[in-house]
């Protein structure tokens, strides 16, 4: 089980408490006053402290949260995704901010200890001197809210740097608290890139173009979409079949609508062929969704259908569909 992040007294007794990112022990610390500062030495510790277990009560600091902005998407069905995903992380976020302010700081490691496995440990100290500087200053609360956001949603690195900057905080003290998670971003891309795929079809090519949009390098978007194992050509047949639900297709024009989406020629067609749609009925929707706006002679509607890739049977159909 993954240890909890967030603040814990310091196991090295230096400081009233210390930051844990879920993996190490960082260099950012409590001072007495209340600030966040950046512990800076030449000490190197030989026999780190152990990491809290996951059944040390979590202590982070009291967080105000306002609604976070979503950054805008490709199209109207990202946008949609991200007011979704959105809402269930303010909600998590919320919920985990009521449960840490019902736990109880009395059984947390103290200064001189830290939990490891059933067992608690003197954490080793050195004698070596350490410097602190106070010009490196952070709030607080900072690096509890960005450990929130990535425990109940996926971000790129840029992404939450840009959430926290939203929420009021400078560039340099967002940066500084999403580093502090060290966080895999590759896996963070395996996260979004599921995510997106729960709620609508991608082709690969799309599918990286909009993790790269959402601030994730190429190489992390790339491992992250290619972690799906996803079957692009029943990506391809789902796409196919949300744009026959919203619109008339000659075959051969959702062929080249689903290689604009990123489809290869391959998996558009298979995605194409799989509807086993009727083209002469495609041919007759087209012809009267010209007909709602326009006024054409029988010829007029029969090039225009032609000039959308209808053959020249499903062309006539469709206008004697509409009684031209």
């Amino acid at each position: 089980m993954e240890s909890r992040r967030g603040w814990f007294d310091d196991p090295y007794g230096r400081y009233p408490r210390r930051y844990f990112n879920g993996e190490k022990w960082t260099n950012q610390v409590q001072i007495a006053t209340g600030e966040v500062v950046t512990e800076t030495s030449t000490a190197v510790e030989t026999d780190p402290p152990a990491e809290p277990t996951p059944d040390t009560p979590f202590e982070p600091l009291s967080v105000e949260q306002e609604n976070p902005k979503e950054k805008s998407k490709r199209n109207a069905v990202a946008i949609a995704i991200g007011v979704v995903l959105t809402l269930s992380v303010i909600g998590a976020i919320t919920e985990d901010e009521e449960a840490s302010n019902e736990s109880s700081p009395e059984n947390a490691p103290t200064d001189e200890e830290v939990v490891s496995g059933d067992t608690l440990e003197r954490a080793p100290t050195t004698s070596v001197p350490t410097t602190t500087t106070a010009a490196r200053s952070y709030p607080s609360e900072l690096f509890d809210m960005a450990a929130s956001y990535l425990r109940y949603s996926s971000f790129s690195r840029d992404g939450l740097i840009n959430q926290l900057e939203y929420e009021g905080f400078t560039t340099e003290e967002a940066t500084a608290a999403v580093d502090a998670q060290e966080a895999d971003w590759n896996a963070q891309a395996v996260g979004s890139a599921e995510n997106y795929l729960g709620f609508t079809a991608f082709s690969r090519q799309w599918l990286i173009e909009q993790l790269e949009s959402d601030g994730y390098t190429n190489s992390e978007a790339t491992f992250g979409v290619d972690a799906q194992n996803a079957d692009w050509n029943e990506q391809a047949s789902q796409s196919a079949r949300n744009l026959l639900s919203f619109g008339g297709f000659s075959r051969q024009g959702l062929i080249e609508q689903l290689e604009y989406e990123g489809y290869t020629n391959s998996e558009a067609t298979f995605g194409a062929d799989a509807q086993n749609a009727d083209w002469n009925e495609q041919a007759s929707r087209v012809a009267q969704s010209y007909l709602d706006f326009a006024e054409f002679t029988r010829q007029e509607l029969v090039n225009q259908l032609l000039f959308d890739d209808f053959a020249q049977s499903e062309a006539e159909y469709g206008v004697n569909a509409v009684g031209l």
